[in-house]
């Protein structure tokens, strides 16, 4: 298609679904979503040196239309939301990423890409 339908739903991925429409068709409204829950563990993988935040996560996303994929990204450009992780999984974000309380916001962190990852190259 000339345009992509991007759903931008901070939710859940079994909550999301719904947003590609009819399987049937292979999808018949929104083209793409992104996987909100897929960031934040980009960020505990790197940071852990271990596949299994994101992997673990992936295994337990539904399954999509044919004609539909999943937005995975690092960051967008709201804050690194950390409204689908557990209170553990955040308490670990924070002291790895906003040991200073005015680096955080909301629910998440509000740094860009390069200083969370330690201007790293």
């Amino acid at each position: 298609p000339d345009t992509v339908l991007l759903a931008e739903a901070n939710q859940w991925p079994e909550d999301v679904v719904d947003y590609f429409g009819d399987f049937g068709s292979g999808g018949d409204e929104c083209h793409m979503a992104f996987h909100f829950p897929v960031m934040p563990r980009i960020f505990m993988a790197v940071r852990r040196e271990s596949r299994y935040p994101v992997s673990e996560i992936l295994a337990k996303t539904p399954a999509i239309p044919s004609g539909c994929q999943w937005g995975i990204f690092l960051r967008n450009h709201d804050e690194l939301t950390l409204e689908m992780v557990t209170d553990e999984e955040r308490d670990y974000m924070y002291a790895e990423y906003a040991k200073d309380p005015r680096m955080r916001a909301n629910i998440g962190i509000r740094r860009r890409l390069a200083p969370l990852l330690d201007n790293d190259r």
